[in-house]
Formats: C-alpha cells, sequence, structure tokens
C-alpha cells in the first residue's frame, strides 16, 4: 500500500512511522521538519481526522496546507480516509473518482477509539483534580460507545458512577452493567457528585445540573459542538469545567495512529494496491 498522509496533529505523525514499520510505502506532508517528502501517487490519502474539511489542517506545520496541494498527490480514485468533505475536497475527490471512507462509520474503528477517549479522559481529569479517581463520585452523561467505555473504567478503578442518560435503551445499557443511573433531567442528590464526565453533543449540563454538583466539582466535556456543558452557568456556580476535544491525538498518539492504522488496511483493496 502507498499512503499519503497529510496534516492533522501528532496521531498523524505516528501514523506515517508506524505505516512504514509495517512495509507501507508511507509519504507525510504538513508535519514541517518530520515531512516524509512523497515521490508519485498514492492510492490512499489519510486526512486529519476527525476535521479533514478545514482547510489549513496542520497545526504541526507553519502556515496554512491548502486542500488543493494537499491531494495533489491522491492517485485517481484513492481511498481518502475523511470523516467530512467540505466543498474543497468533494470537489477534489469527484475530479479524482476517489472513494471517501468515514472512520466514525467504521464501526471497530469507532469503538476503538471510544476506549482510547475513555482512557485518556481518566488520565485528563486525574491530572486536573490531582486525585486519584477510586473513592471518587462521578456523573457520566450520556451512555453511548465513549460513555460507556467510560464508565466501566471508573467503575473498574473504584469510582462510584451515575449514568445519566435521555434515551430508555441507554439507561437499560447502563442498568444491565451494574451502574446507578437516572434520565437526564431527572433528580440526582444534591453536593454528592465532586466529577462529570459529558459525552452527549446537546444542552445536557446546564445550571440545574451543575448547581447540585459539590461545591469544588468538575466537570469534562468530552462531546464535539454543539457541546453539553454550558460553561459560562459552570463559571458562575464556581465549578472547573472545561473542553477536552481531540484527546486521542495528543494524550495517546500512537494508540490512535494503530486504530487509523487498522482501519485503513482493513478496508484497502484486496488486488494488490
Amino acid at each position: 500500500m502507498r499512503l499519503l498522509v497529510i496534516g492533522g496533529d501528532v496521531r498523524n505523525l505516528y501514523l506515517a512511522r508506524l505505516a512504514l514499520s509495517r512495509g507501507h510505502d508511507a509519504a507525510l506532508i504538513g508535519h514541517g521538519e518530520n515531512d516524509i517528502a512523497p515521490v508519485g501517487e498514492y492510492d490512499a490519502a489519510a486526512l486529519p481526522y476527525p476535521a479533514a474539511e478545514k482547510e489549513g489542517g496542520a497545526p504541526c506545520a507553519h502556515g496554512n496546507l491548502p486542500m488543493e496541494a494537499a491531494m495533489a498527490r491522491a492517485a485517481g480514485g484513492a481511498r481518502v480516509y475523511a470523516a467530512k468533505a467540505g466543498p474543497a475536497l468533494e470537489v477534489i475527490l469527484r475530479q479524482k473518482g476517489c472513494v471517501r471512507i468515514d472512520p466514525s462509520r467504521d464501526e471497530a474503528f469507532v469503538q476503538e477509539n471510544a476506549a482510547i477517549t475513555a482512557e485518556c479522559a481518566l488520565w485528563a481529569m486525574a491530572a486536573r483534580t490531582r486525585a486519584c479517581l477510586c473513592g471518587a463520585e462521578c456523573l457520566v452523561l450520556g451512555y453511548g460507545r465513549i460513555g460507556r467505555a467510560l464508565a466501566l473504567r471508573l467503575r473498574a478503578l473504584g469510582a462510584r458512577v451515575t449514568v445519566l442518560a435521555r434515551s430508555a435503551s441507554a439507561l437499560a445499557a447502563a442498568k444491565g452493567d451494574g451502574m446507578d443511573f437516572s434520565p437526564l433531567g431527572g433528580e440526582i442528590p444534591a453536593k454528592r457528585h465532586r466529577l462529570a464526565f459529558n459525552t452527549i453533543p446537546a444542552p445536557a449540563a446546564g445550571e440545574a445540573l451543575l448547581s447540585r454538583l459539590a461545591p469544588d466539582a468538575y466537570a469534562m466535556e468530552l462531546a464535539s459542538a454543539p457541546y453539553g456543558i454550558d460553561l459560562e452557568a459552570a463559571r458562575r456556580l464556581h465549578v472547573t469545567a472545561w473542553r477536552e476535544s481531540g484527546l486521542p491525538g495528543r494524550a495517546a498518539p500512537e494508540s490512535a495512529a494503530a486504530a487509523m492504522l487498522s482501519l485503513i488496511e482493513r478496508t484497502q483493496r484486496t488486488d494488490g494496491a
């Protein structure tokens, strides 16, 4: 396989290096002095995950990385790994006859990425609070892939976990896993929970919920826009709240790269490409 890795955060640097170590012909652009110059054309191209639609998605390089220049080395019919495609990328994909593969629609990749995100979230919370998670009273908002992975890991570390979820199926899953649970918007004990993790990309933790947290509470946003934690309400209530975006690429880039390369290898052509 000939793989062109384009821009992105540190995980894409690891992706190129890992691909080379596995015997693939890999090139890397958009990483400054770490670039591996492309030669010829490439039958696979990996763009930044998850924000591939943005022009200049090269935070590790100086300056922008225009999409047209970035995709110049992609061969006609190449498989392009991008969660979203903005207007510039859509035009290029049509012109070259490329096949776009959305990693967020691959269940194996999403499950692996959720596990990485959950583990990184535990590390980030412990680093922020400077306290062990064992014995902590925790709220996990949402019980999708990341929420479940997070809740199970918290409990394994000895934390007491309460899951808040919107759907009956999510609440049933939490019950089946032996979690304490309550419908989102329902009553929770006042001033008991010190740590909150939101995984719901919609208003979920507003003033009503945040006001019931412990006085020295911490609330971590793990969801994507439009997000779920009201940061302004948290500020007023003296709750330490913040957004932890792109955790896998920042905290565990090697593991995040391995998950992406596994997806690419599984979905490449079987005709020798």
